[in-house]
């Protein structure tokens, strides 16, 4: 199986159908993995942050 974000502009354009509306997959959770310090890097943490807003956004997009 494919990720919904994978398929998407596929369904949208045509090129997909989707056949059994009524069965989904379940959320897959993405974990941010790093080194355990007192102090993350910056440039670690704003990955991290944009990673999750970026997500979030499409999460959003995608149940409207």
């Amino acid at each position: 199986m494919r990720a919904e974000w994978r398929i998407e502009r596929y369904l949208q354009s045509g090129r997909l159908a989707q056949v059994l509306p009524q069965y989904y997959t379940p959320d897959a959770d993405i974990h941010a993995v790093y080194p355990q310090r007192h102090q993350v890097a910056t440039r670690v943490r704003a990955f991290v942050d944009f990673v999750a807003l970026s997500l979030a956004r499409q999460a959003k997009i995608g149940k409207s």
